[in-house]
């Protein structure tokens, strides 16, 4: 007699092993996909951050570096190539005041933003006859010789803007705004001097506010006059916001501080006594 062979499927307990292992899998691959989630998420917010502070920092140091260049020097030339002139900065209520060969400005606000730094240069024009290779703020070249007044801030969003004003070989003005890089929650701007007048030394023994620098008092019966002509160097603290401060797993640091120096290139070296 010939057997029918009967089929047979899970038993409960075969099936709920299963369903087990299958959810463990699941499990599994799930939080391998939030590990790398989380990865990518500090890899690119390191990654934004440096790139910030590298942008930031070296564009200042362009500037102001190259603060009070202007097209065949001549000692005294500074005062006829860079007349007073009076800066508005809508987007902080502030006004930079130059004096008459003045290449550095700056002030202190109200606003957590913080400073505001003025540079100001003359380009002789990549097509001259000696390019100087000097560039803006705003990553700006010319073909012919102009006054560049770059003003660098932080606005409510948390920007460095650059407000860069042209100032062409006629005396016309224009101005333009250019974010520069985001995610800044503040700036702070201190002016190198060498107060002691009687220092044998060259070195910048105080940095000082925008407001104390303009108050240094004159001195009598000398030729260094502390003060905005006298701006040896800049200390510019950066306050980024942190992008890792809310991702899980990392330290709760809401900003990151940079600091810089930046030597002003017109006074390093100089032997004024």
């Amino acid at each position: 007699m010939k057997r029918i062979a009967r089929s047979r499927g899970f038993s409960l307990i075969e099936l709920m092993i299963a369903v087990v292992i299958a959810l463990f899998l699941i499990g599994g691959m799930l939080t391998l996909v939030q590990t790398m989630k989380q990865t990518t998420g500090v890899q690119n917010g390191l990654s934004q951050l440096q790139d910030g502070e590298r942008f930031a920092s070296d564009l200042l140091n362009d500037v102001i570096q190259s603060a009070g260049d202007y097209p065949n020097a001549t000692i005294g030339g500074a005062a006829a190539s860079f007349p007073a002139l009076n800066i508005a900065v809508p987007a902080t209520g502030s006004m930079l005041v130059f004096a008459q060969g003045q290449v550095i400005s700056g002030a202190d606000t109200a606003t957590s933003a913080g400073s505001i730094i003025g540079v100001r240069y003359i380009t002789s024009g990549t097509a001259a006859v000696y390019p100087d290779g000097l560039i803006s703020c705003a990553g700006n070249t010319s073909a012919a010789p102009v006054t560049w007044i770059n003003v660098f801030y932080v606005d409510a969003s948390g920007n460095l803007q650059c407000q860069l004003t042209t100032i062409d070989a006629g005396g016309n003005q224009t101005v333009t705004i250019t974010p520069l890089v985001y995610g800044i929650a503040g700036l702070q701007i201190l002016y190198g001097q060498r107060t002691n007048t009687d220092s044998p030394t060259m070195s910048v023994d105080s940095y000082l506010t925008a407001t104390a620098t303009s108050a240094l008092p004159i001195v009598a019966n000398s030729s260094w006059q502390p003060g905005w002509a006298q701006v040896r160097s800049v200390q510019v603290t950066f306050t980024f916001t942190n992008p890792l401060a809310n991702l899980p797993g990392q330290v709760a640091v809401p900003t990151i501080n940079l600091m810089r120096v930046y030597d002003v290139m017109n006074q390093v070296g100089e032997g004024q006594t």
